[in-house]
């Protein structure tokens, strides 16, 4: 499977300094590029591609 188009919310990412960040709001804004995923530690996340 390849990527896949998604929508997320990016009200926390103004503020995101590093690690996996969590589930931070459910209001849908930015479209961006599902491209994978991984887990570090026990904790499940996905990589995204964003244009900005």
């Amino acid at each position: 499977i390849g990527p896949v188009a998604i929508v997320v919310s990016t009200g926390g990412w103004a503020i995101y300094e590093s690690g996996i960040m969590g589930e931070l709001s459910t209001e849908e804004e930015h479209a961006v590029l599902l491209v994978g995923y991984d887990e570090t530690s026990g904790e499940d996340y996905y990589l995204i591609r964003t244009s900005y």
